[in-house]
């Protein structure tokens, strides 16, 4: 009997392993191809940051260290390395569909969040509370889109024109209509647009949005293709 108990919760346990192992910042969400990033890249990112060592071996490039150094605020929202450590500890990881990139939230006790996406050994883009990119503050918040598909029973959702229930509807998305969104911190209505590139649509309160870890295999594959993955 106690063998069967233990089998059970083995077999229990198992799919929590599995799920915290592809969510971490050890092992950062697989695609069709092994991301190779841990979260060492990103302590190292704010060990230099901090201490002000030289960041030229991290991002190359001497126009987005200096966007970065004069940033440096925003992407420790204040903390010292101690609790950013910690923070990076237990990052969340996760790719949106597109074979090489990976993205890694770091949630600050603040509320805010700072997302670093990487690709092939190098950061592309650093997304700061507001939705802009780091490296170039003249970008848009749409230029950071995350697929999405509408999580709600009654088979469709409202894009508001303004982040509240009151305000005018301007269209409804339906069940398993690819979308996309940018997430805003602090915010409880997300900007939301049909297709990537163009300027946003309207608003979709936050608990309504379904995101890529979320779609039915058959979606998560035309994700793909459509942003270039295999």
């Amino acid at each position: 009997m106690n063998r069967i108990l233990y089998t059970t919760s083995l077999l229990l346990l198992l799919p929590l392993q599995l799920f915290s192992q592809v969510h971490s910042a050890d092992n950062i969400a697989k695609d069709s191809l092994d991301a190779p990033y841990t979260k060492h890249e990103i302590i190292e990112f704010y060990r230099c940051l901090v201490h002000g060592i030289d960041m030229k071996p991290i991002l190359t490039w001497d126009d987005r260290i200096k966007a970065v150094i004069s940033r440096e605020h925003e992407l420790t929202q204040g903390y010292d390395l101690n609790v950013i450590y910690k923070i990076i500890d237990e990052a969340v990881a996760f790719t949106d569909g597109e074979w090489v990139d990976t993205i890694i939230a770091l949630s600050f006790p603040n509320g805010n969040t700072v997302y670093h996406q990487l690709s092939d050994g190098s950061w592309n883009h650093i997304w700061l509370p507001n939705g802009t990119d780091a490296f170039d503050m003249s970008s848009r918040p749409w230029f950071f889109m995350r697929p999405a598909i509408i999580n709600d029973r009654d088979g469709y959702v409202n894009i508001r024109e303004a982040p509240n229930a009151q305000s005018k509807i301007v269209r409804r998305i339906k069940e398993n209509e690819i979308f996309y969104f940018t997430p805003l911190s602090k915010a409880e209505w997300y900007p939301v647009y049909l297709r990537e590139a163009l300027p946003s649509l309207g608003y979709i309160h936050k608990s309504r949005i379904k995101t890529y870890d979320g779609f039915p295999n058959k979606l998560k594959i035309l994700v793909k293709k459509m942003r270039g993955g295999c």
